[in-house]
């Protein structure tokens, strides 16, 4: 123990040493009044773990007012033991591009190595990641996460050793993601352990809602005994949940063992309902092979779910319990009575009042969520116009104490519903 707490302390002086901490972070780190992050400067700053118990502790808030290149920089991680990630962080919106986090020696990786309980990460993309781990967590985001992780998306490439995932590597049992997509591939190679790897999570104890994963993902397995589980939104989903999700990335596995999933690769006891996957899942394996169109191997509940009729699709190789599940062909992926017929809430079908997906037409695409369309764009049919108008206005007349049912109104996320959205809409309308 004091080996470890000696280390980290050694490498935090290490990394202040290495970069050069300019910045001028301005705010008071309230909620009212939080930190504000407006260059690379400021931003190396705020990563640097020698103001780690002044950024990063619990009840803190910062947020990025500016996007950020980072070519050619090089911050650390957030969140370096003994100092977790507490706080809060908000992305505002912007974008850091580029970033490139490698650290072969340490058990997580990620731009945010641990995110604790109670803290949050929101509105943030990253764009163009290059993440590289060889220990146990990496992600794109998000090594290990305990906390509320939404509206994030990742772009690029993420590699790691054994739960690997394009946002998180580890979403553990407190862990939410919601309203998050990943179009990072991701790659896990182990050579003397199990590998897991998930297009959006690695491994999922927690909750993910209203996602969507579209990257490519590979898992492999060097241990005599190895087990590579690989799906293209989680590669395992043990304890947790997943609800109202997509995927669509190709997906593989190698081992000795495999369970390839394009939906999940392992399914222990937990639920996957309303979701639907697209890719396709192949294996190897010198002795067992798992490979379905949504799982490759189902312990849990499915329900009310799709695959896209293909090669792969053997929809759950072990059944666990199976409601309403589905392999249709592609143009049927395109006909939104397939989904409501069991029990999915679009926008304008009068099917509940969450209305997470949407498709206006039949014959387009398959169903996408809410959060993909344009700002503003809130009602069928595509594009902002008056019918936003009037969707807007009804949610403004309405009790907001019951947000869960207007979220796709509340476009600046604040959890009100006022001028400022209106604002947004009129602003997108104006612009078509």
């Amino acid at each position: 123990m004091k080996f470890c707490v000696v280390f980290s302390l050694l490498f935090c002086i290490f990394i202040h040493s290495v970069y050069a901490i300019n910045g001028s972070i301005t705010g008071q780190g309230t909620k009212e009044d939080p930190y504000q992050i407006t260059d690379a400067a400021d931003l190396q700053k705020f990563t640097d773990p020698t103001y780690g118990n002044v950024f990063w502790a619990a009840g803190v808030y910062s947020q990025l007012v500016a996007d950020i290149n980072l070519d050619g920089i090089t911050i650390p991680p957030i969140g370096i033991p003994p100092i977790n990630f507490m706080g809060h962080f908000d992305g505002n919106g912007h974008v850091l591009s580029n970033v490139q986090v490698e650290l072969l020696s340490w058990n997580t990786v990620g731009l945010f190595m641990n995110v604790l309980a109670g803290a949050s990460v929101r509105n943030l993309g990253l764009e163009n990641v290059s993440v590289l781990g060889q220990k146990t967590y990496a992600g794109g985001l998000i090594g290990y996460n305990a906390g509320i992780v939404t509206h994030c998306h990742v772009t690029g490439t993420v590699e790691g050793y054994y739960q690997v995932g394009g946002l998180v590597g580890w979403n553990d049992q407190n862990g939410q993601v919601l309203n998050c997509s990943s179009a990072a591939d991701t790659s896990g190679f182990a050579s003397d352990i199990h590998c897991t790897a998930g297009g959006l999570v690695g491994e999922n104890d927690g909750a993910i809602v209203a996602c969507r994963a579209t990257g490519n993902v590979h898992a492999y397995s060097g241990k005599d005994t190895g087990v590579a589980a690989a799906g293209s939104l989680a590669g395992k989903n043990d304890r947790g949940s997943i609800q109202n999700c997509y995927a669509t990335g190709n997906v593989s596995a190698e081992a000795t063992y495999t369970k390839a999933g394009s939906l999940v690769g392992h399914n222990g006891g937990a639920l996957i309902l309303n979701c639907y996957s697209t890719g396709n899942a192949s294996a190897i394996a010198t002795l067992t092979t798992y490979v379905g169109g949504l799982c490759g191997v189902n312990l849990g509940t499915v329900r009310a779910s799709f695959c896209c009729m293909s090669p792969s699709c053997g929809y759950i190789s072990w059944p666990g319990m199976e409601q309403n599940v589905f392999c249709v062909s592609s143009s049927g992926m395109q006909v939104r009575s397939i989904f409501t017929d069991v029990g999915w809430d679009f926008v304008d079908d009068g099917n509940g009042t969450e209305d997470t997906w949407r498709m206006c037409v039949d014959g387009v695409n398959p169903p996408r969520l809410w959060w993909e369309f344009s700002p503003g764009d809130v009602a069928c049919p595509d594009g902002v116009a008056i019918t936003d108008v009037h969707a807007l206005a009804m949610s403004w007349l309405t009790d907001d104490s019951d947000l869960n049912f207007y979220e796709n109104t509340d476009l600046n996320d604040d959890q009100k519903i006022n001028m400022l959205d209106f604002i947004i809409l009129a602003t997108h309308w104006m612009e078509q």
